[in-house]
């Protein structure tokens, strides 16, 4: 058997499918066939039954503690039969996540099971109609969230790299990461922390909130909208929740008329939470973030996501510096 760390991503995500077959002996379901969907930081794969597809998640990358996971899924359960979500479904000892282990797969693995969100993600769909629709879930969340309890507080978004170390190690600044960025880019990035990063340290009005609610992690199936991926749940404000779904289409020619749109829905549930210039900081923090992040990941056109990472903090800078 080929060792773990020298096979291809493609090739781990293969071999965790018997991960997540042993994780399936947990639950008290009949499944009659695993197929992978996909994978990232996590490998997902759908589970036929005889009473329809279920979705199994597994750990590639552990990026979150068991504690942060609790708050997740168990919010998840709460939000059950109030917003169109992806629901965790309880192990036969009633846990809501287990763990397995097979040959060949370093450590034991996190495994949740969950309900099936049917359509394509949102991100295959841009449209005004659509993104009304995609507000309210996002302004029902943030609703839902204000008052949710939990035993702790989830991952807090209080600085640029919030991330631990482990996970997310910020290396934009080593030499050989350096000498990518467009020139003057390292300065770029330097003096948009330094202007963004005492926003984030204010403590205002925090709350739990999905912290990844983009273009990806909502689906649509005939006009409803579902939200999924609770993995990053955090503890932030609602605008800065709002500038993580503005920054994954900032930049598009139809940008103003899908914001319009979002935030005519927001606001049949609540309150408009922020204005332009606070969007605007959060989506250079998360700009930042994702700049340093793509330099630990093996990216496509790196070159080209830098380049216009650097255009765009630059353009921020010259606004609002």
């Amino acid at each position: 058997m080929k060792p773990w760390d020298e096979l291809t991503e493609r090739g781990k995500l293969r071999r965790l499918r018997s991960v997540a077959a042993a994780a399936l002996g947990d639950y008290d379901v009949d499944a009659r066939r695993v197929s992978l969907i996909g994978g990232f930081v996590n490998a997902l794969y759908r589970v036929d039954t005889p009473d329809g597809p279920l979705a199994l998640r597994v750990d590639l990358v552990q990026e979150h503690t068991d504690e942060n996971m609790l708050i997740e899924l168990s919010w998840l359960e709460a939000l059950d039969g109030l917003v169109d979500v992806s629901v965790p479904r309880r192990t036969k000892q009633g846990e809501l996540f287990t763990r397995a282990s097979v040959a060949g797969v370093p450590d034991e693995r996190r495994c949740v099971l969950f309900s099936w969100v049917p359509g394509r993600p949102l991100a295959d769909r841009y449209s005004p109609e659509l993104f009304e629709p995609y507000g309210r879930i996002s302004a029902a969340l943030h609703v839902h969230g204000a008052t949710h309890p939990t035993p702790t507080k989830p991952m807090a978004w209080d600085r640029v790299f919030y991330f631990s170390e482990e996970v997310d190690p910020v290396v934009y600044h080593v030499p050989e990461n350096a000498a990518r960025l467009p020139k003057g880019g390292l300065e770029v990035i330097e003096r948009t922390i330094e202007l963004v990063q005492p926003r984030l340290e204010v403590q205002g009005e925090r709350q739990i909130v999905h912290g990844d609610l983009h273009l990806w992690n909502v689906h649509v199936s005939r006009g409803r909208l579902w939200a999924l991926d609770f993995a990053d749940v955090m503890w932030a404000s609602r605008a800065q929740d709002l500038a993580i779904t503005f920054y994954y289409f900032q930049g598009r020619p139809d940008a103003d008329e899908l914001s319009a749109a979002f935030r005519r829905g927001y606001e049949q549930i609540a309150p408009w939470p922020t204005d332009d210039e606070e969007l605007a900081v959060f989506m250079a923090a998360r700009r930042v973030m994702m700049t340093n992040f793509v330099f630990n990941i093996d990216m496509d056109d790196l070159d080209g996501f830098l380049a216009g990472s650097v255009e765009r903090l630059q353009g921020f800078l010259d606004t609002y510096e």
